[in-house]
């Protein structure tokens, strides 16, 4: 029993200390970081749909998977969530394009999850006459969603304009063509798909002058405890979707 004695203790504290270093290294990468909650849009089809699924929320799932990530997704009105974003409700949400006014508000990555273009879009027949938001007169009304960026050139002068706010593109479209608004902003590919499923011809609408190009990102949270480790997982974990072509995949409709 002298013998063993000394073995037992040995081993009693040996088994101690692993659970220590276990428990550090919980404590190092809290159970957030591991399983952040993270909310989505439900309006921006093919990017994101009423359900929240589309090629943003598939990116965003592949890339934090590819850093050990399992995201646990919330879908909301994208005013809604900016706002949790804002106050540190959740850790971050998408899609929030990134430029002076929301880099004022929020925490972001390096890398967009993709690059999207919008225009100005009007009744057929109209709109042919305008080369740029320069020439759109004072007053005139444009159709625009809830909470949504449009850029800091539109952001400079839409004081000139009168806005009329809903919160699909549905709504965007129908105002559109019931002429309670003379013009809307769309994303370009956005318009494509809910004239589609609106069952409508591409020339139900005249796509006019160009908006602007934006960098679509997860929008972090400043109040966030987890947001600069987030914001560097998913960079790196853009990085390897794009190196090993999930990425080019997800975009081609050739995996969810």
């Amino acid at each position: 029993m002298t013998i063993q004695a000394p073995l037992f203790l040995a081993t009693l504290t040996l088994t101690l200390f692993l659970i220590s270093l276990a428990s550090s290294a919980d404590e190092r990468q809290p159970r957030s970081v591991v399983s952040p909650l993270i909310a989505v849009e439900n309006s921006w089809p093919p990017y994101a749909d009423e359900m929240g699924e589309g090629l943003s929320t598939s990116i965003v799932k592949h890339a934090f998977s590819a850093v050990g990530i399992t995201p646990k997704i919330q879908v909301l009105p994208y005013a809604r969530v900016l706002y949790d974003i804002k106050n540190g409700n959740i850790a971050g949400g998408f899609n929030v394009s990134k430029q002076a006014a929301t880099e004022a508000i929020y925490l972001f990555g390096s890398s967009p999850l993709f690059i999207a273009k919008s225009s100005f879009f009007f009744r057929p027949g109209e709109g042919a006459q305008f080369t740029g938001i320069d020439d759109l007169p004072d007053d005139f009304k444009i159709g625009q969603i809830f909470g949504y960026e449009y850029g800091q050139t539109f952001e400079h002068e839409q004081h000139r304009f009168r806005g009329m706010k809903v919160s699909s593109q549905t709504q965007l479209i129908n105002i559109l063509l019931a002429g309670r608004v003379d013009a809307v902003i769309m994303y370009d590919e956005v318009a494509k798909y809910t004239l589609d499923k609106m069952k409508l011809d591409t020339t139900s609408l005249y796509k006019g002058f160009p908006n602007q190009e934006s960098r679509i990102h997860l929008a972090f949270s400043l109040k966030h405890p987890d947001s600069e480790t987030l914001a560097e997982a998913l960079d790196k974990g853009i990085e390897i979707i794009r190196a090993n072509g999930v990425y080019d995949k997800i975009v081609a409709g050739e995996l969810d």
